[in-house]
């Protein structure tokens, strides 16, 4: 089982209209790995080009429709509850008392989990955990779904988050059958979080060519109308300048000889 997600990172490119464009991140994991991979665009064929011609593979993700030919061809893509409840809880900040409904009876399922984590469970003991304790609460919450679907506007902030559940809906239960799979994709955003202090630092790359080879792009004038100057070489030194400044660095290396000590006056000497 494999799980993505991805992210912008701006791209120096003297062709593009304003120099700058972007280019995504995918992060890849599965149970013992993490891979970064970069695409010029962040589209369907840039993650076939990451499975290669295997294609019907389960792959976590969230509701991205970029990913949607894995389940023509066999796949299956679980859903992040994660992603499900965040909806809910923007409803609620914003004073929907409805959808703080919602989000106490997604908080039996988190509860579920953390409860098998710390009991140790591995793949086979947390499906059937799941099938004991979660699958009453998701009965629940598809009732709670299509008994405030039919009487709230789809627009809303609630409406909004109904949707989600509902169009993701099979996804969202894949959970249940495989203990292998993980409740969210939150481990997918937490590795993706890496790129986000360096992002502050250095800004962006150069082209994709440095890019891929996860290198961090030297320091260019922060005006955009610098950014297509050609970097100015460094002087070289003639050969016997070159000469005269290796002499003069084995010179700075080379080990002193001790300092010599100095005559202590006595202290009874009277200074003039």
């Amino acid at each position: 089982m494999l799980g993505t997600d991805a992210t912008g990172i701006p791209v120096l490119d003297p062709d593009a209209p304003e120099g700058i464009r972007h280019g995504t991140v995918w992060a890849w994991t599965n149970a013992r790995w993490v891979s970064f991979f970069y695409s010029p665009t962040g589209d369907a064929d840039s993650v076939k080009r990451f499975l290669g011609d295997d294609l019907a593979r389960t792959v976590q993700c969230d509701g991205t429709s970029i990913t949607n030919f894995l389940e023509r061809t066999g796949g299956k893509r679980p859903g992040c509850w994660a992603h499900a409840r965040r909806r809910l809880v923007e409803a609620a900040r914003g004073g929907d008392r409805v959808a703080l409904e919602g989000v106490r009876i997604i908080a039996k399922l988190f509860a579920v989990e953390r409860e098998s984590s710390r009991a140790g469970d591995n793949a086979q003991q947390r499906g059937e955990r799941r099938q004991r304790s979660s699958r009453p609460v998701l009965d629940e919450l598809r009732e709670w779904i299509d008994r405030q679907k039919a009487v709230t506007p789809p627009k809303t902030p609630l409406g909004k988050g109904l949707g989600y559940l509902d169009r993701q809906w099979t996804r969202l239960l894949l959970f249940l059958d495989d203990g292998n799979i993980e409740a969210t994709n939150n481990r997918r955003e937490r590795e993706l979080r890496r790129l986000v202090p360096g992002r502050k630092n250095w800004l962006f790359t150069w082209l994709d060519v440095a890019r891929r080879r996860r290198r961090a792009h030297e320091q260019h004038p922060l005006d955009r109308r610098d950014v297509h100057r050609p970097r100015r070489q460094p002087a070289r030194l003639p050969a016997q300048g070159r000469s005269l400044h290796r002499a003069r660095m084995a010179q700075r290396q080379a080990p002193r000889a001790p300092a010599r000590p100095h005559a202590r006056r006595p202290s009874g000497a009277l200074r003039r």
